[in-house]
């Protein structure tokens, strides 16, 4: 890609170079003024701590100066506080000062540079610059999009945003292309789901969200606790967790069409594994009675969105227990698992097929509220039906 976005950016990178050295450093130390689980100051951990500070006003109302006074007064005493992140909106310059807001993914926290005050850290020796304006400088090579870290102290700003005043500021990374836009995301589906890295970016980014929409990392890290806590409950109940092959000779455990491959120093022909069922069972003909396997299977078939052909998958197994107990087991998982993922025990999705067989675009879109319709499927009460009675359902009988 090559056009005056770019140019300039890599423009600014030249003069980064020559201002502070090592444009891509491997460190910054970050303080734990916020006491975070994490054991240092991410900006989600200082906005969750400290933006109750922030004066409450009337909606476009700056607060009055005794607010503000009260406010810094309590954030003075917490000393240096060092942050870093992406820089998750353009440099915005005003007179002798500049704003910007970092982003760690998940939250934002405006920082304050003043012209002659912000000194410059040089990553090959970890000093100051000593020029004047330094971190001024620096601040003007900055594009939407680079890493920084800065050091200084938190202090709400005229109006009312919990801030931090920069007295260091260290460069970080560089973006050498341009940031998606931030209203809307991405408007190519494709490009999301082939550049998951650009859509977690834009996602975190985008400023028009509806409500309940989820960002892509939000998505990522809800399937994260949900597959813990299956775990955890598989755990609890007396299940060990085991590996089966990935390879194997001989495609089995359901009826898919495989992935093939050769074994170069055995000069045998092997497939990737479809499901683990049948190593799964192996083990409990040697004696354990309670096995599950979380892990990847690959089916060489179609691509939807509904359906990829390697996918993480859970299979497990009891001894001594029928069909009732297992469904009992799920159910209990699924309602444990999802509550304490979500807080909640039911889920919402979006409807993918019409409810009139005759109207492809029934009911998938709702004229009203102007958004996709949404089913709500409630996990404290799952119905039970019988093979009869779900085939008459679906068929209007």
């Amino acid at each position: 890609m090559d056009n005056d976005q770019t140019r300039a950016r890599e423009a600014h990178l030249t003069g980064l170079r020559e201002l502070v050295g090592n444009v891509y450093p491997n460190k910054f130390s970050r303080s734990n003024v916020a006491a975070s689980d994490e054991g240092e100051d991410t900006i989600s951990a200082v906005v969750a701590k400290f933006k109750r500070h922030e004066p409450e006003t009337a909606e476009g109302a700056r607060p009055a100066p005794e607010q503000l006074e009260a406010a810094n007064a309590e954030l003075k005493g917490l000393g240096e506080v060092r942050v870093s992140g992406r820089l998750a909106t353009p440099p915005r310059v005003m007179g002798k000062a500049g704003f910007v807001h970092l982003s760690d993914g998940q939250s934002r926290l405006q920082i304050y540079v003043r012209r002659d005050e912000a000194r410059a850290v040089h990553n090959d020796t970890g000093a100051v610059v000593d020029e004047p304006e330094s971190g001024w400088r620096l601040f003007q090579l900055l594009d939407h999009g680079d890493f920084v870290g800065v050091s200084g102290f938190l202090f709400v700003t005229k109006t009312g945003e919990l801030s931090v005043h920069v007295r260091e500021i260290q460069f970080l990374s560089k973006a050498l292309v341009p940031m998606p836009d931030k209203i809307h995301g991405i408007a190519d589906a494709e490009i999301g789901r082939r550049q998951r890295y650009v859509d977690l970016i834009a996602s975190s980014l985008k400023f028009e969200r509806e409500e309940g929409e989820l960002t892509t990392r939000e998505v990522f890290e809800r399937r994260s606790r949900l597959i813990t806590q299956m775990r955890s409950f598989l755990d609890a109940h007396g299940y060990v967790e085991v590996e089966t092959p990935m390879l194997t000779p001989i495609a089995s455990g359901a009826a898919a069409r495989p992935f093939k491959t050769h074994h170069n120093a055995l000069d045998i022909d092997l497939y990737a594994r479809i499901a683990p069922e049948l190593y799964l069972k192996r083990l409990l003909v040697g004696g354990f009675e309670r096995v599950y396997e979380i892990n990847r299977n690959f089916r060489n078939e179609g691509i939807s969105n509904r359906h990829n052909p390697e996918f993480t998958m859970l299979e497990f197994y009891c001894a001594y227990m029928d069909v009732n107990g297992m469904m009992d087991f799920c159910e209990e998982m699924l309602r444990t698992a999802i509550e304490k993922a979500t807080g909640k025990q039911f889920l919402f999705y979006t409807r993918t097929k019409p409810t009139d067989p005759n109207n492809d675009s029934a009911a998938l879109f709702d004229l009203t509220t102007k958004r996709l319709v949404e089913d709500k499927v409630d996990f404290s009460s799952i119905k039970r039906l019988s093979m009869k009675e779900a085939i008459s359902q679906n068929i209007g009988a």
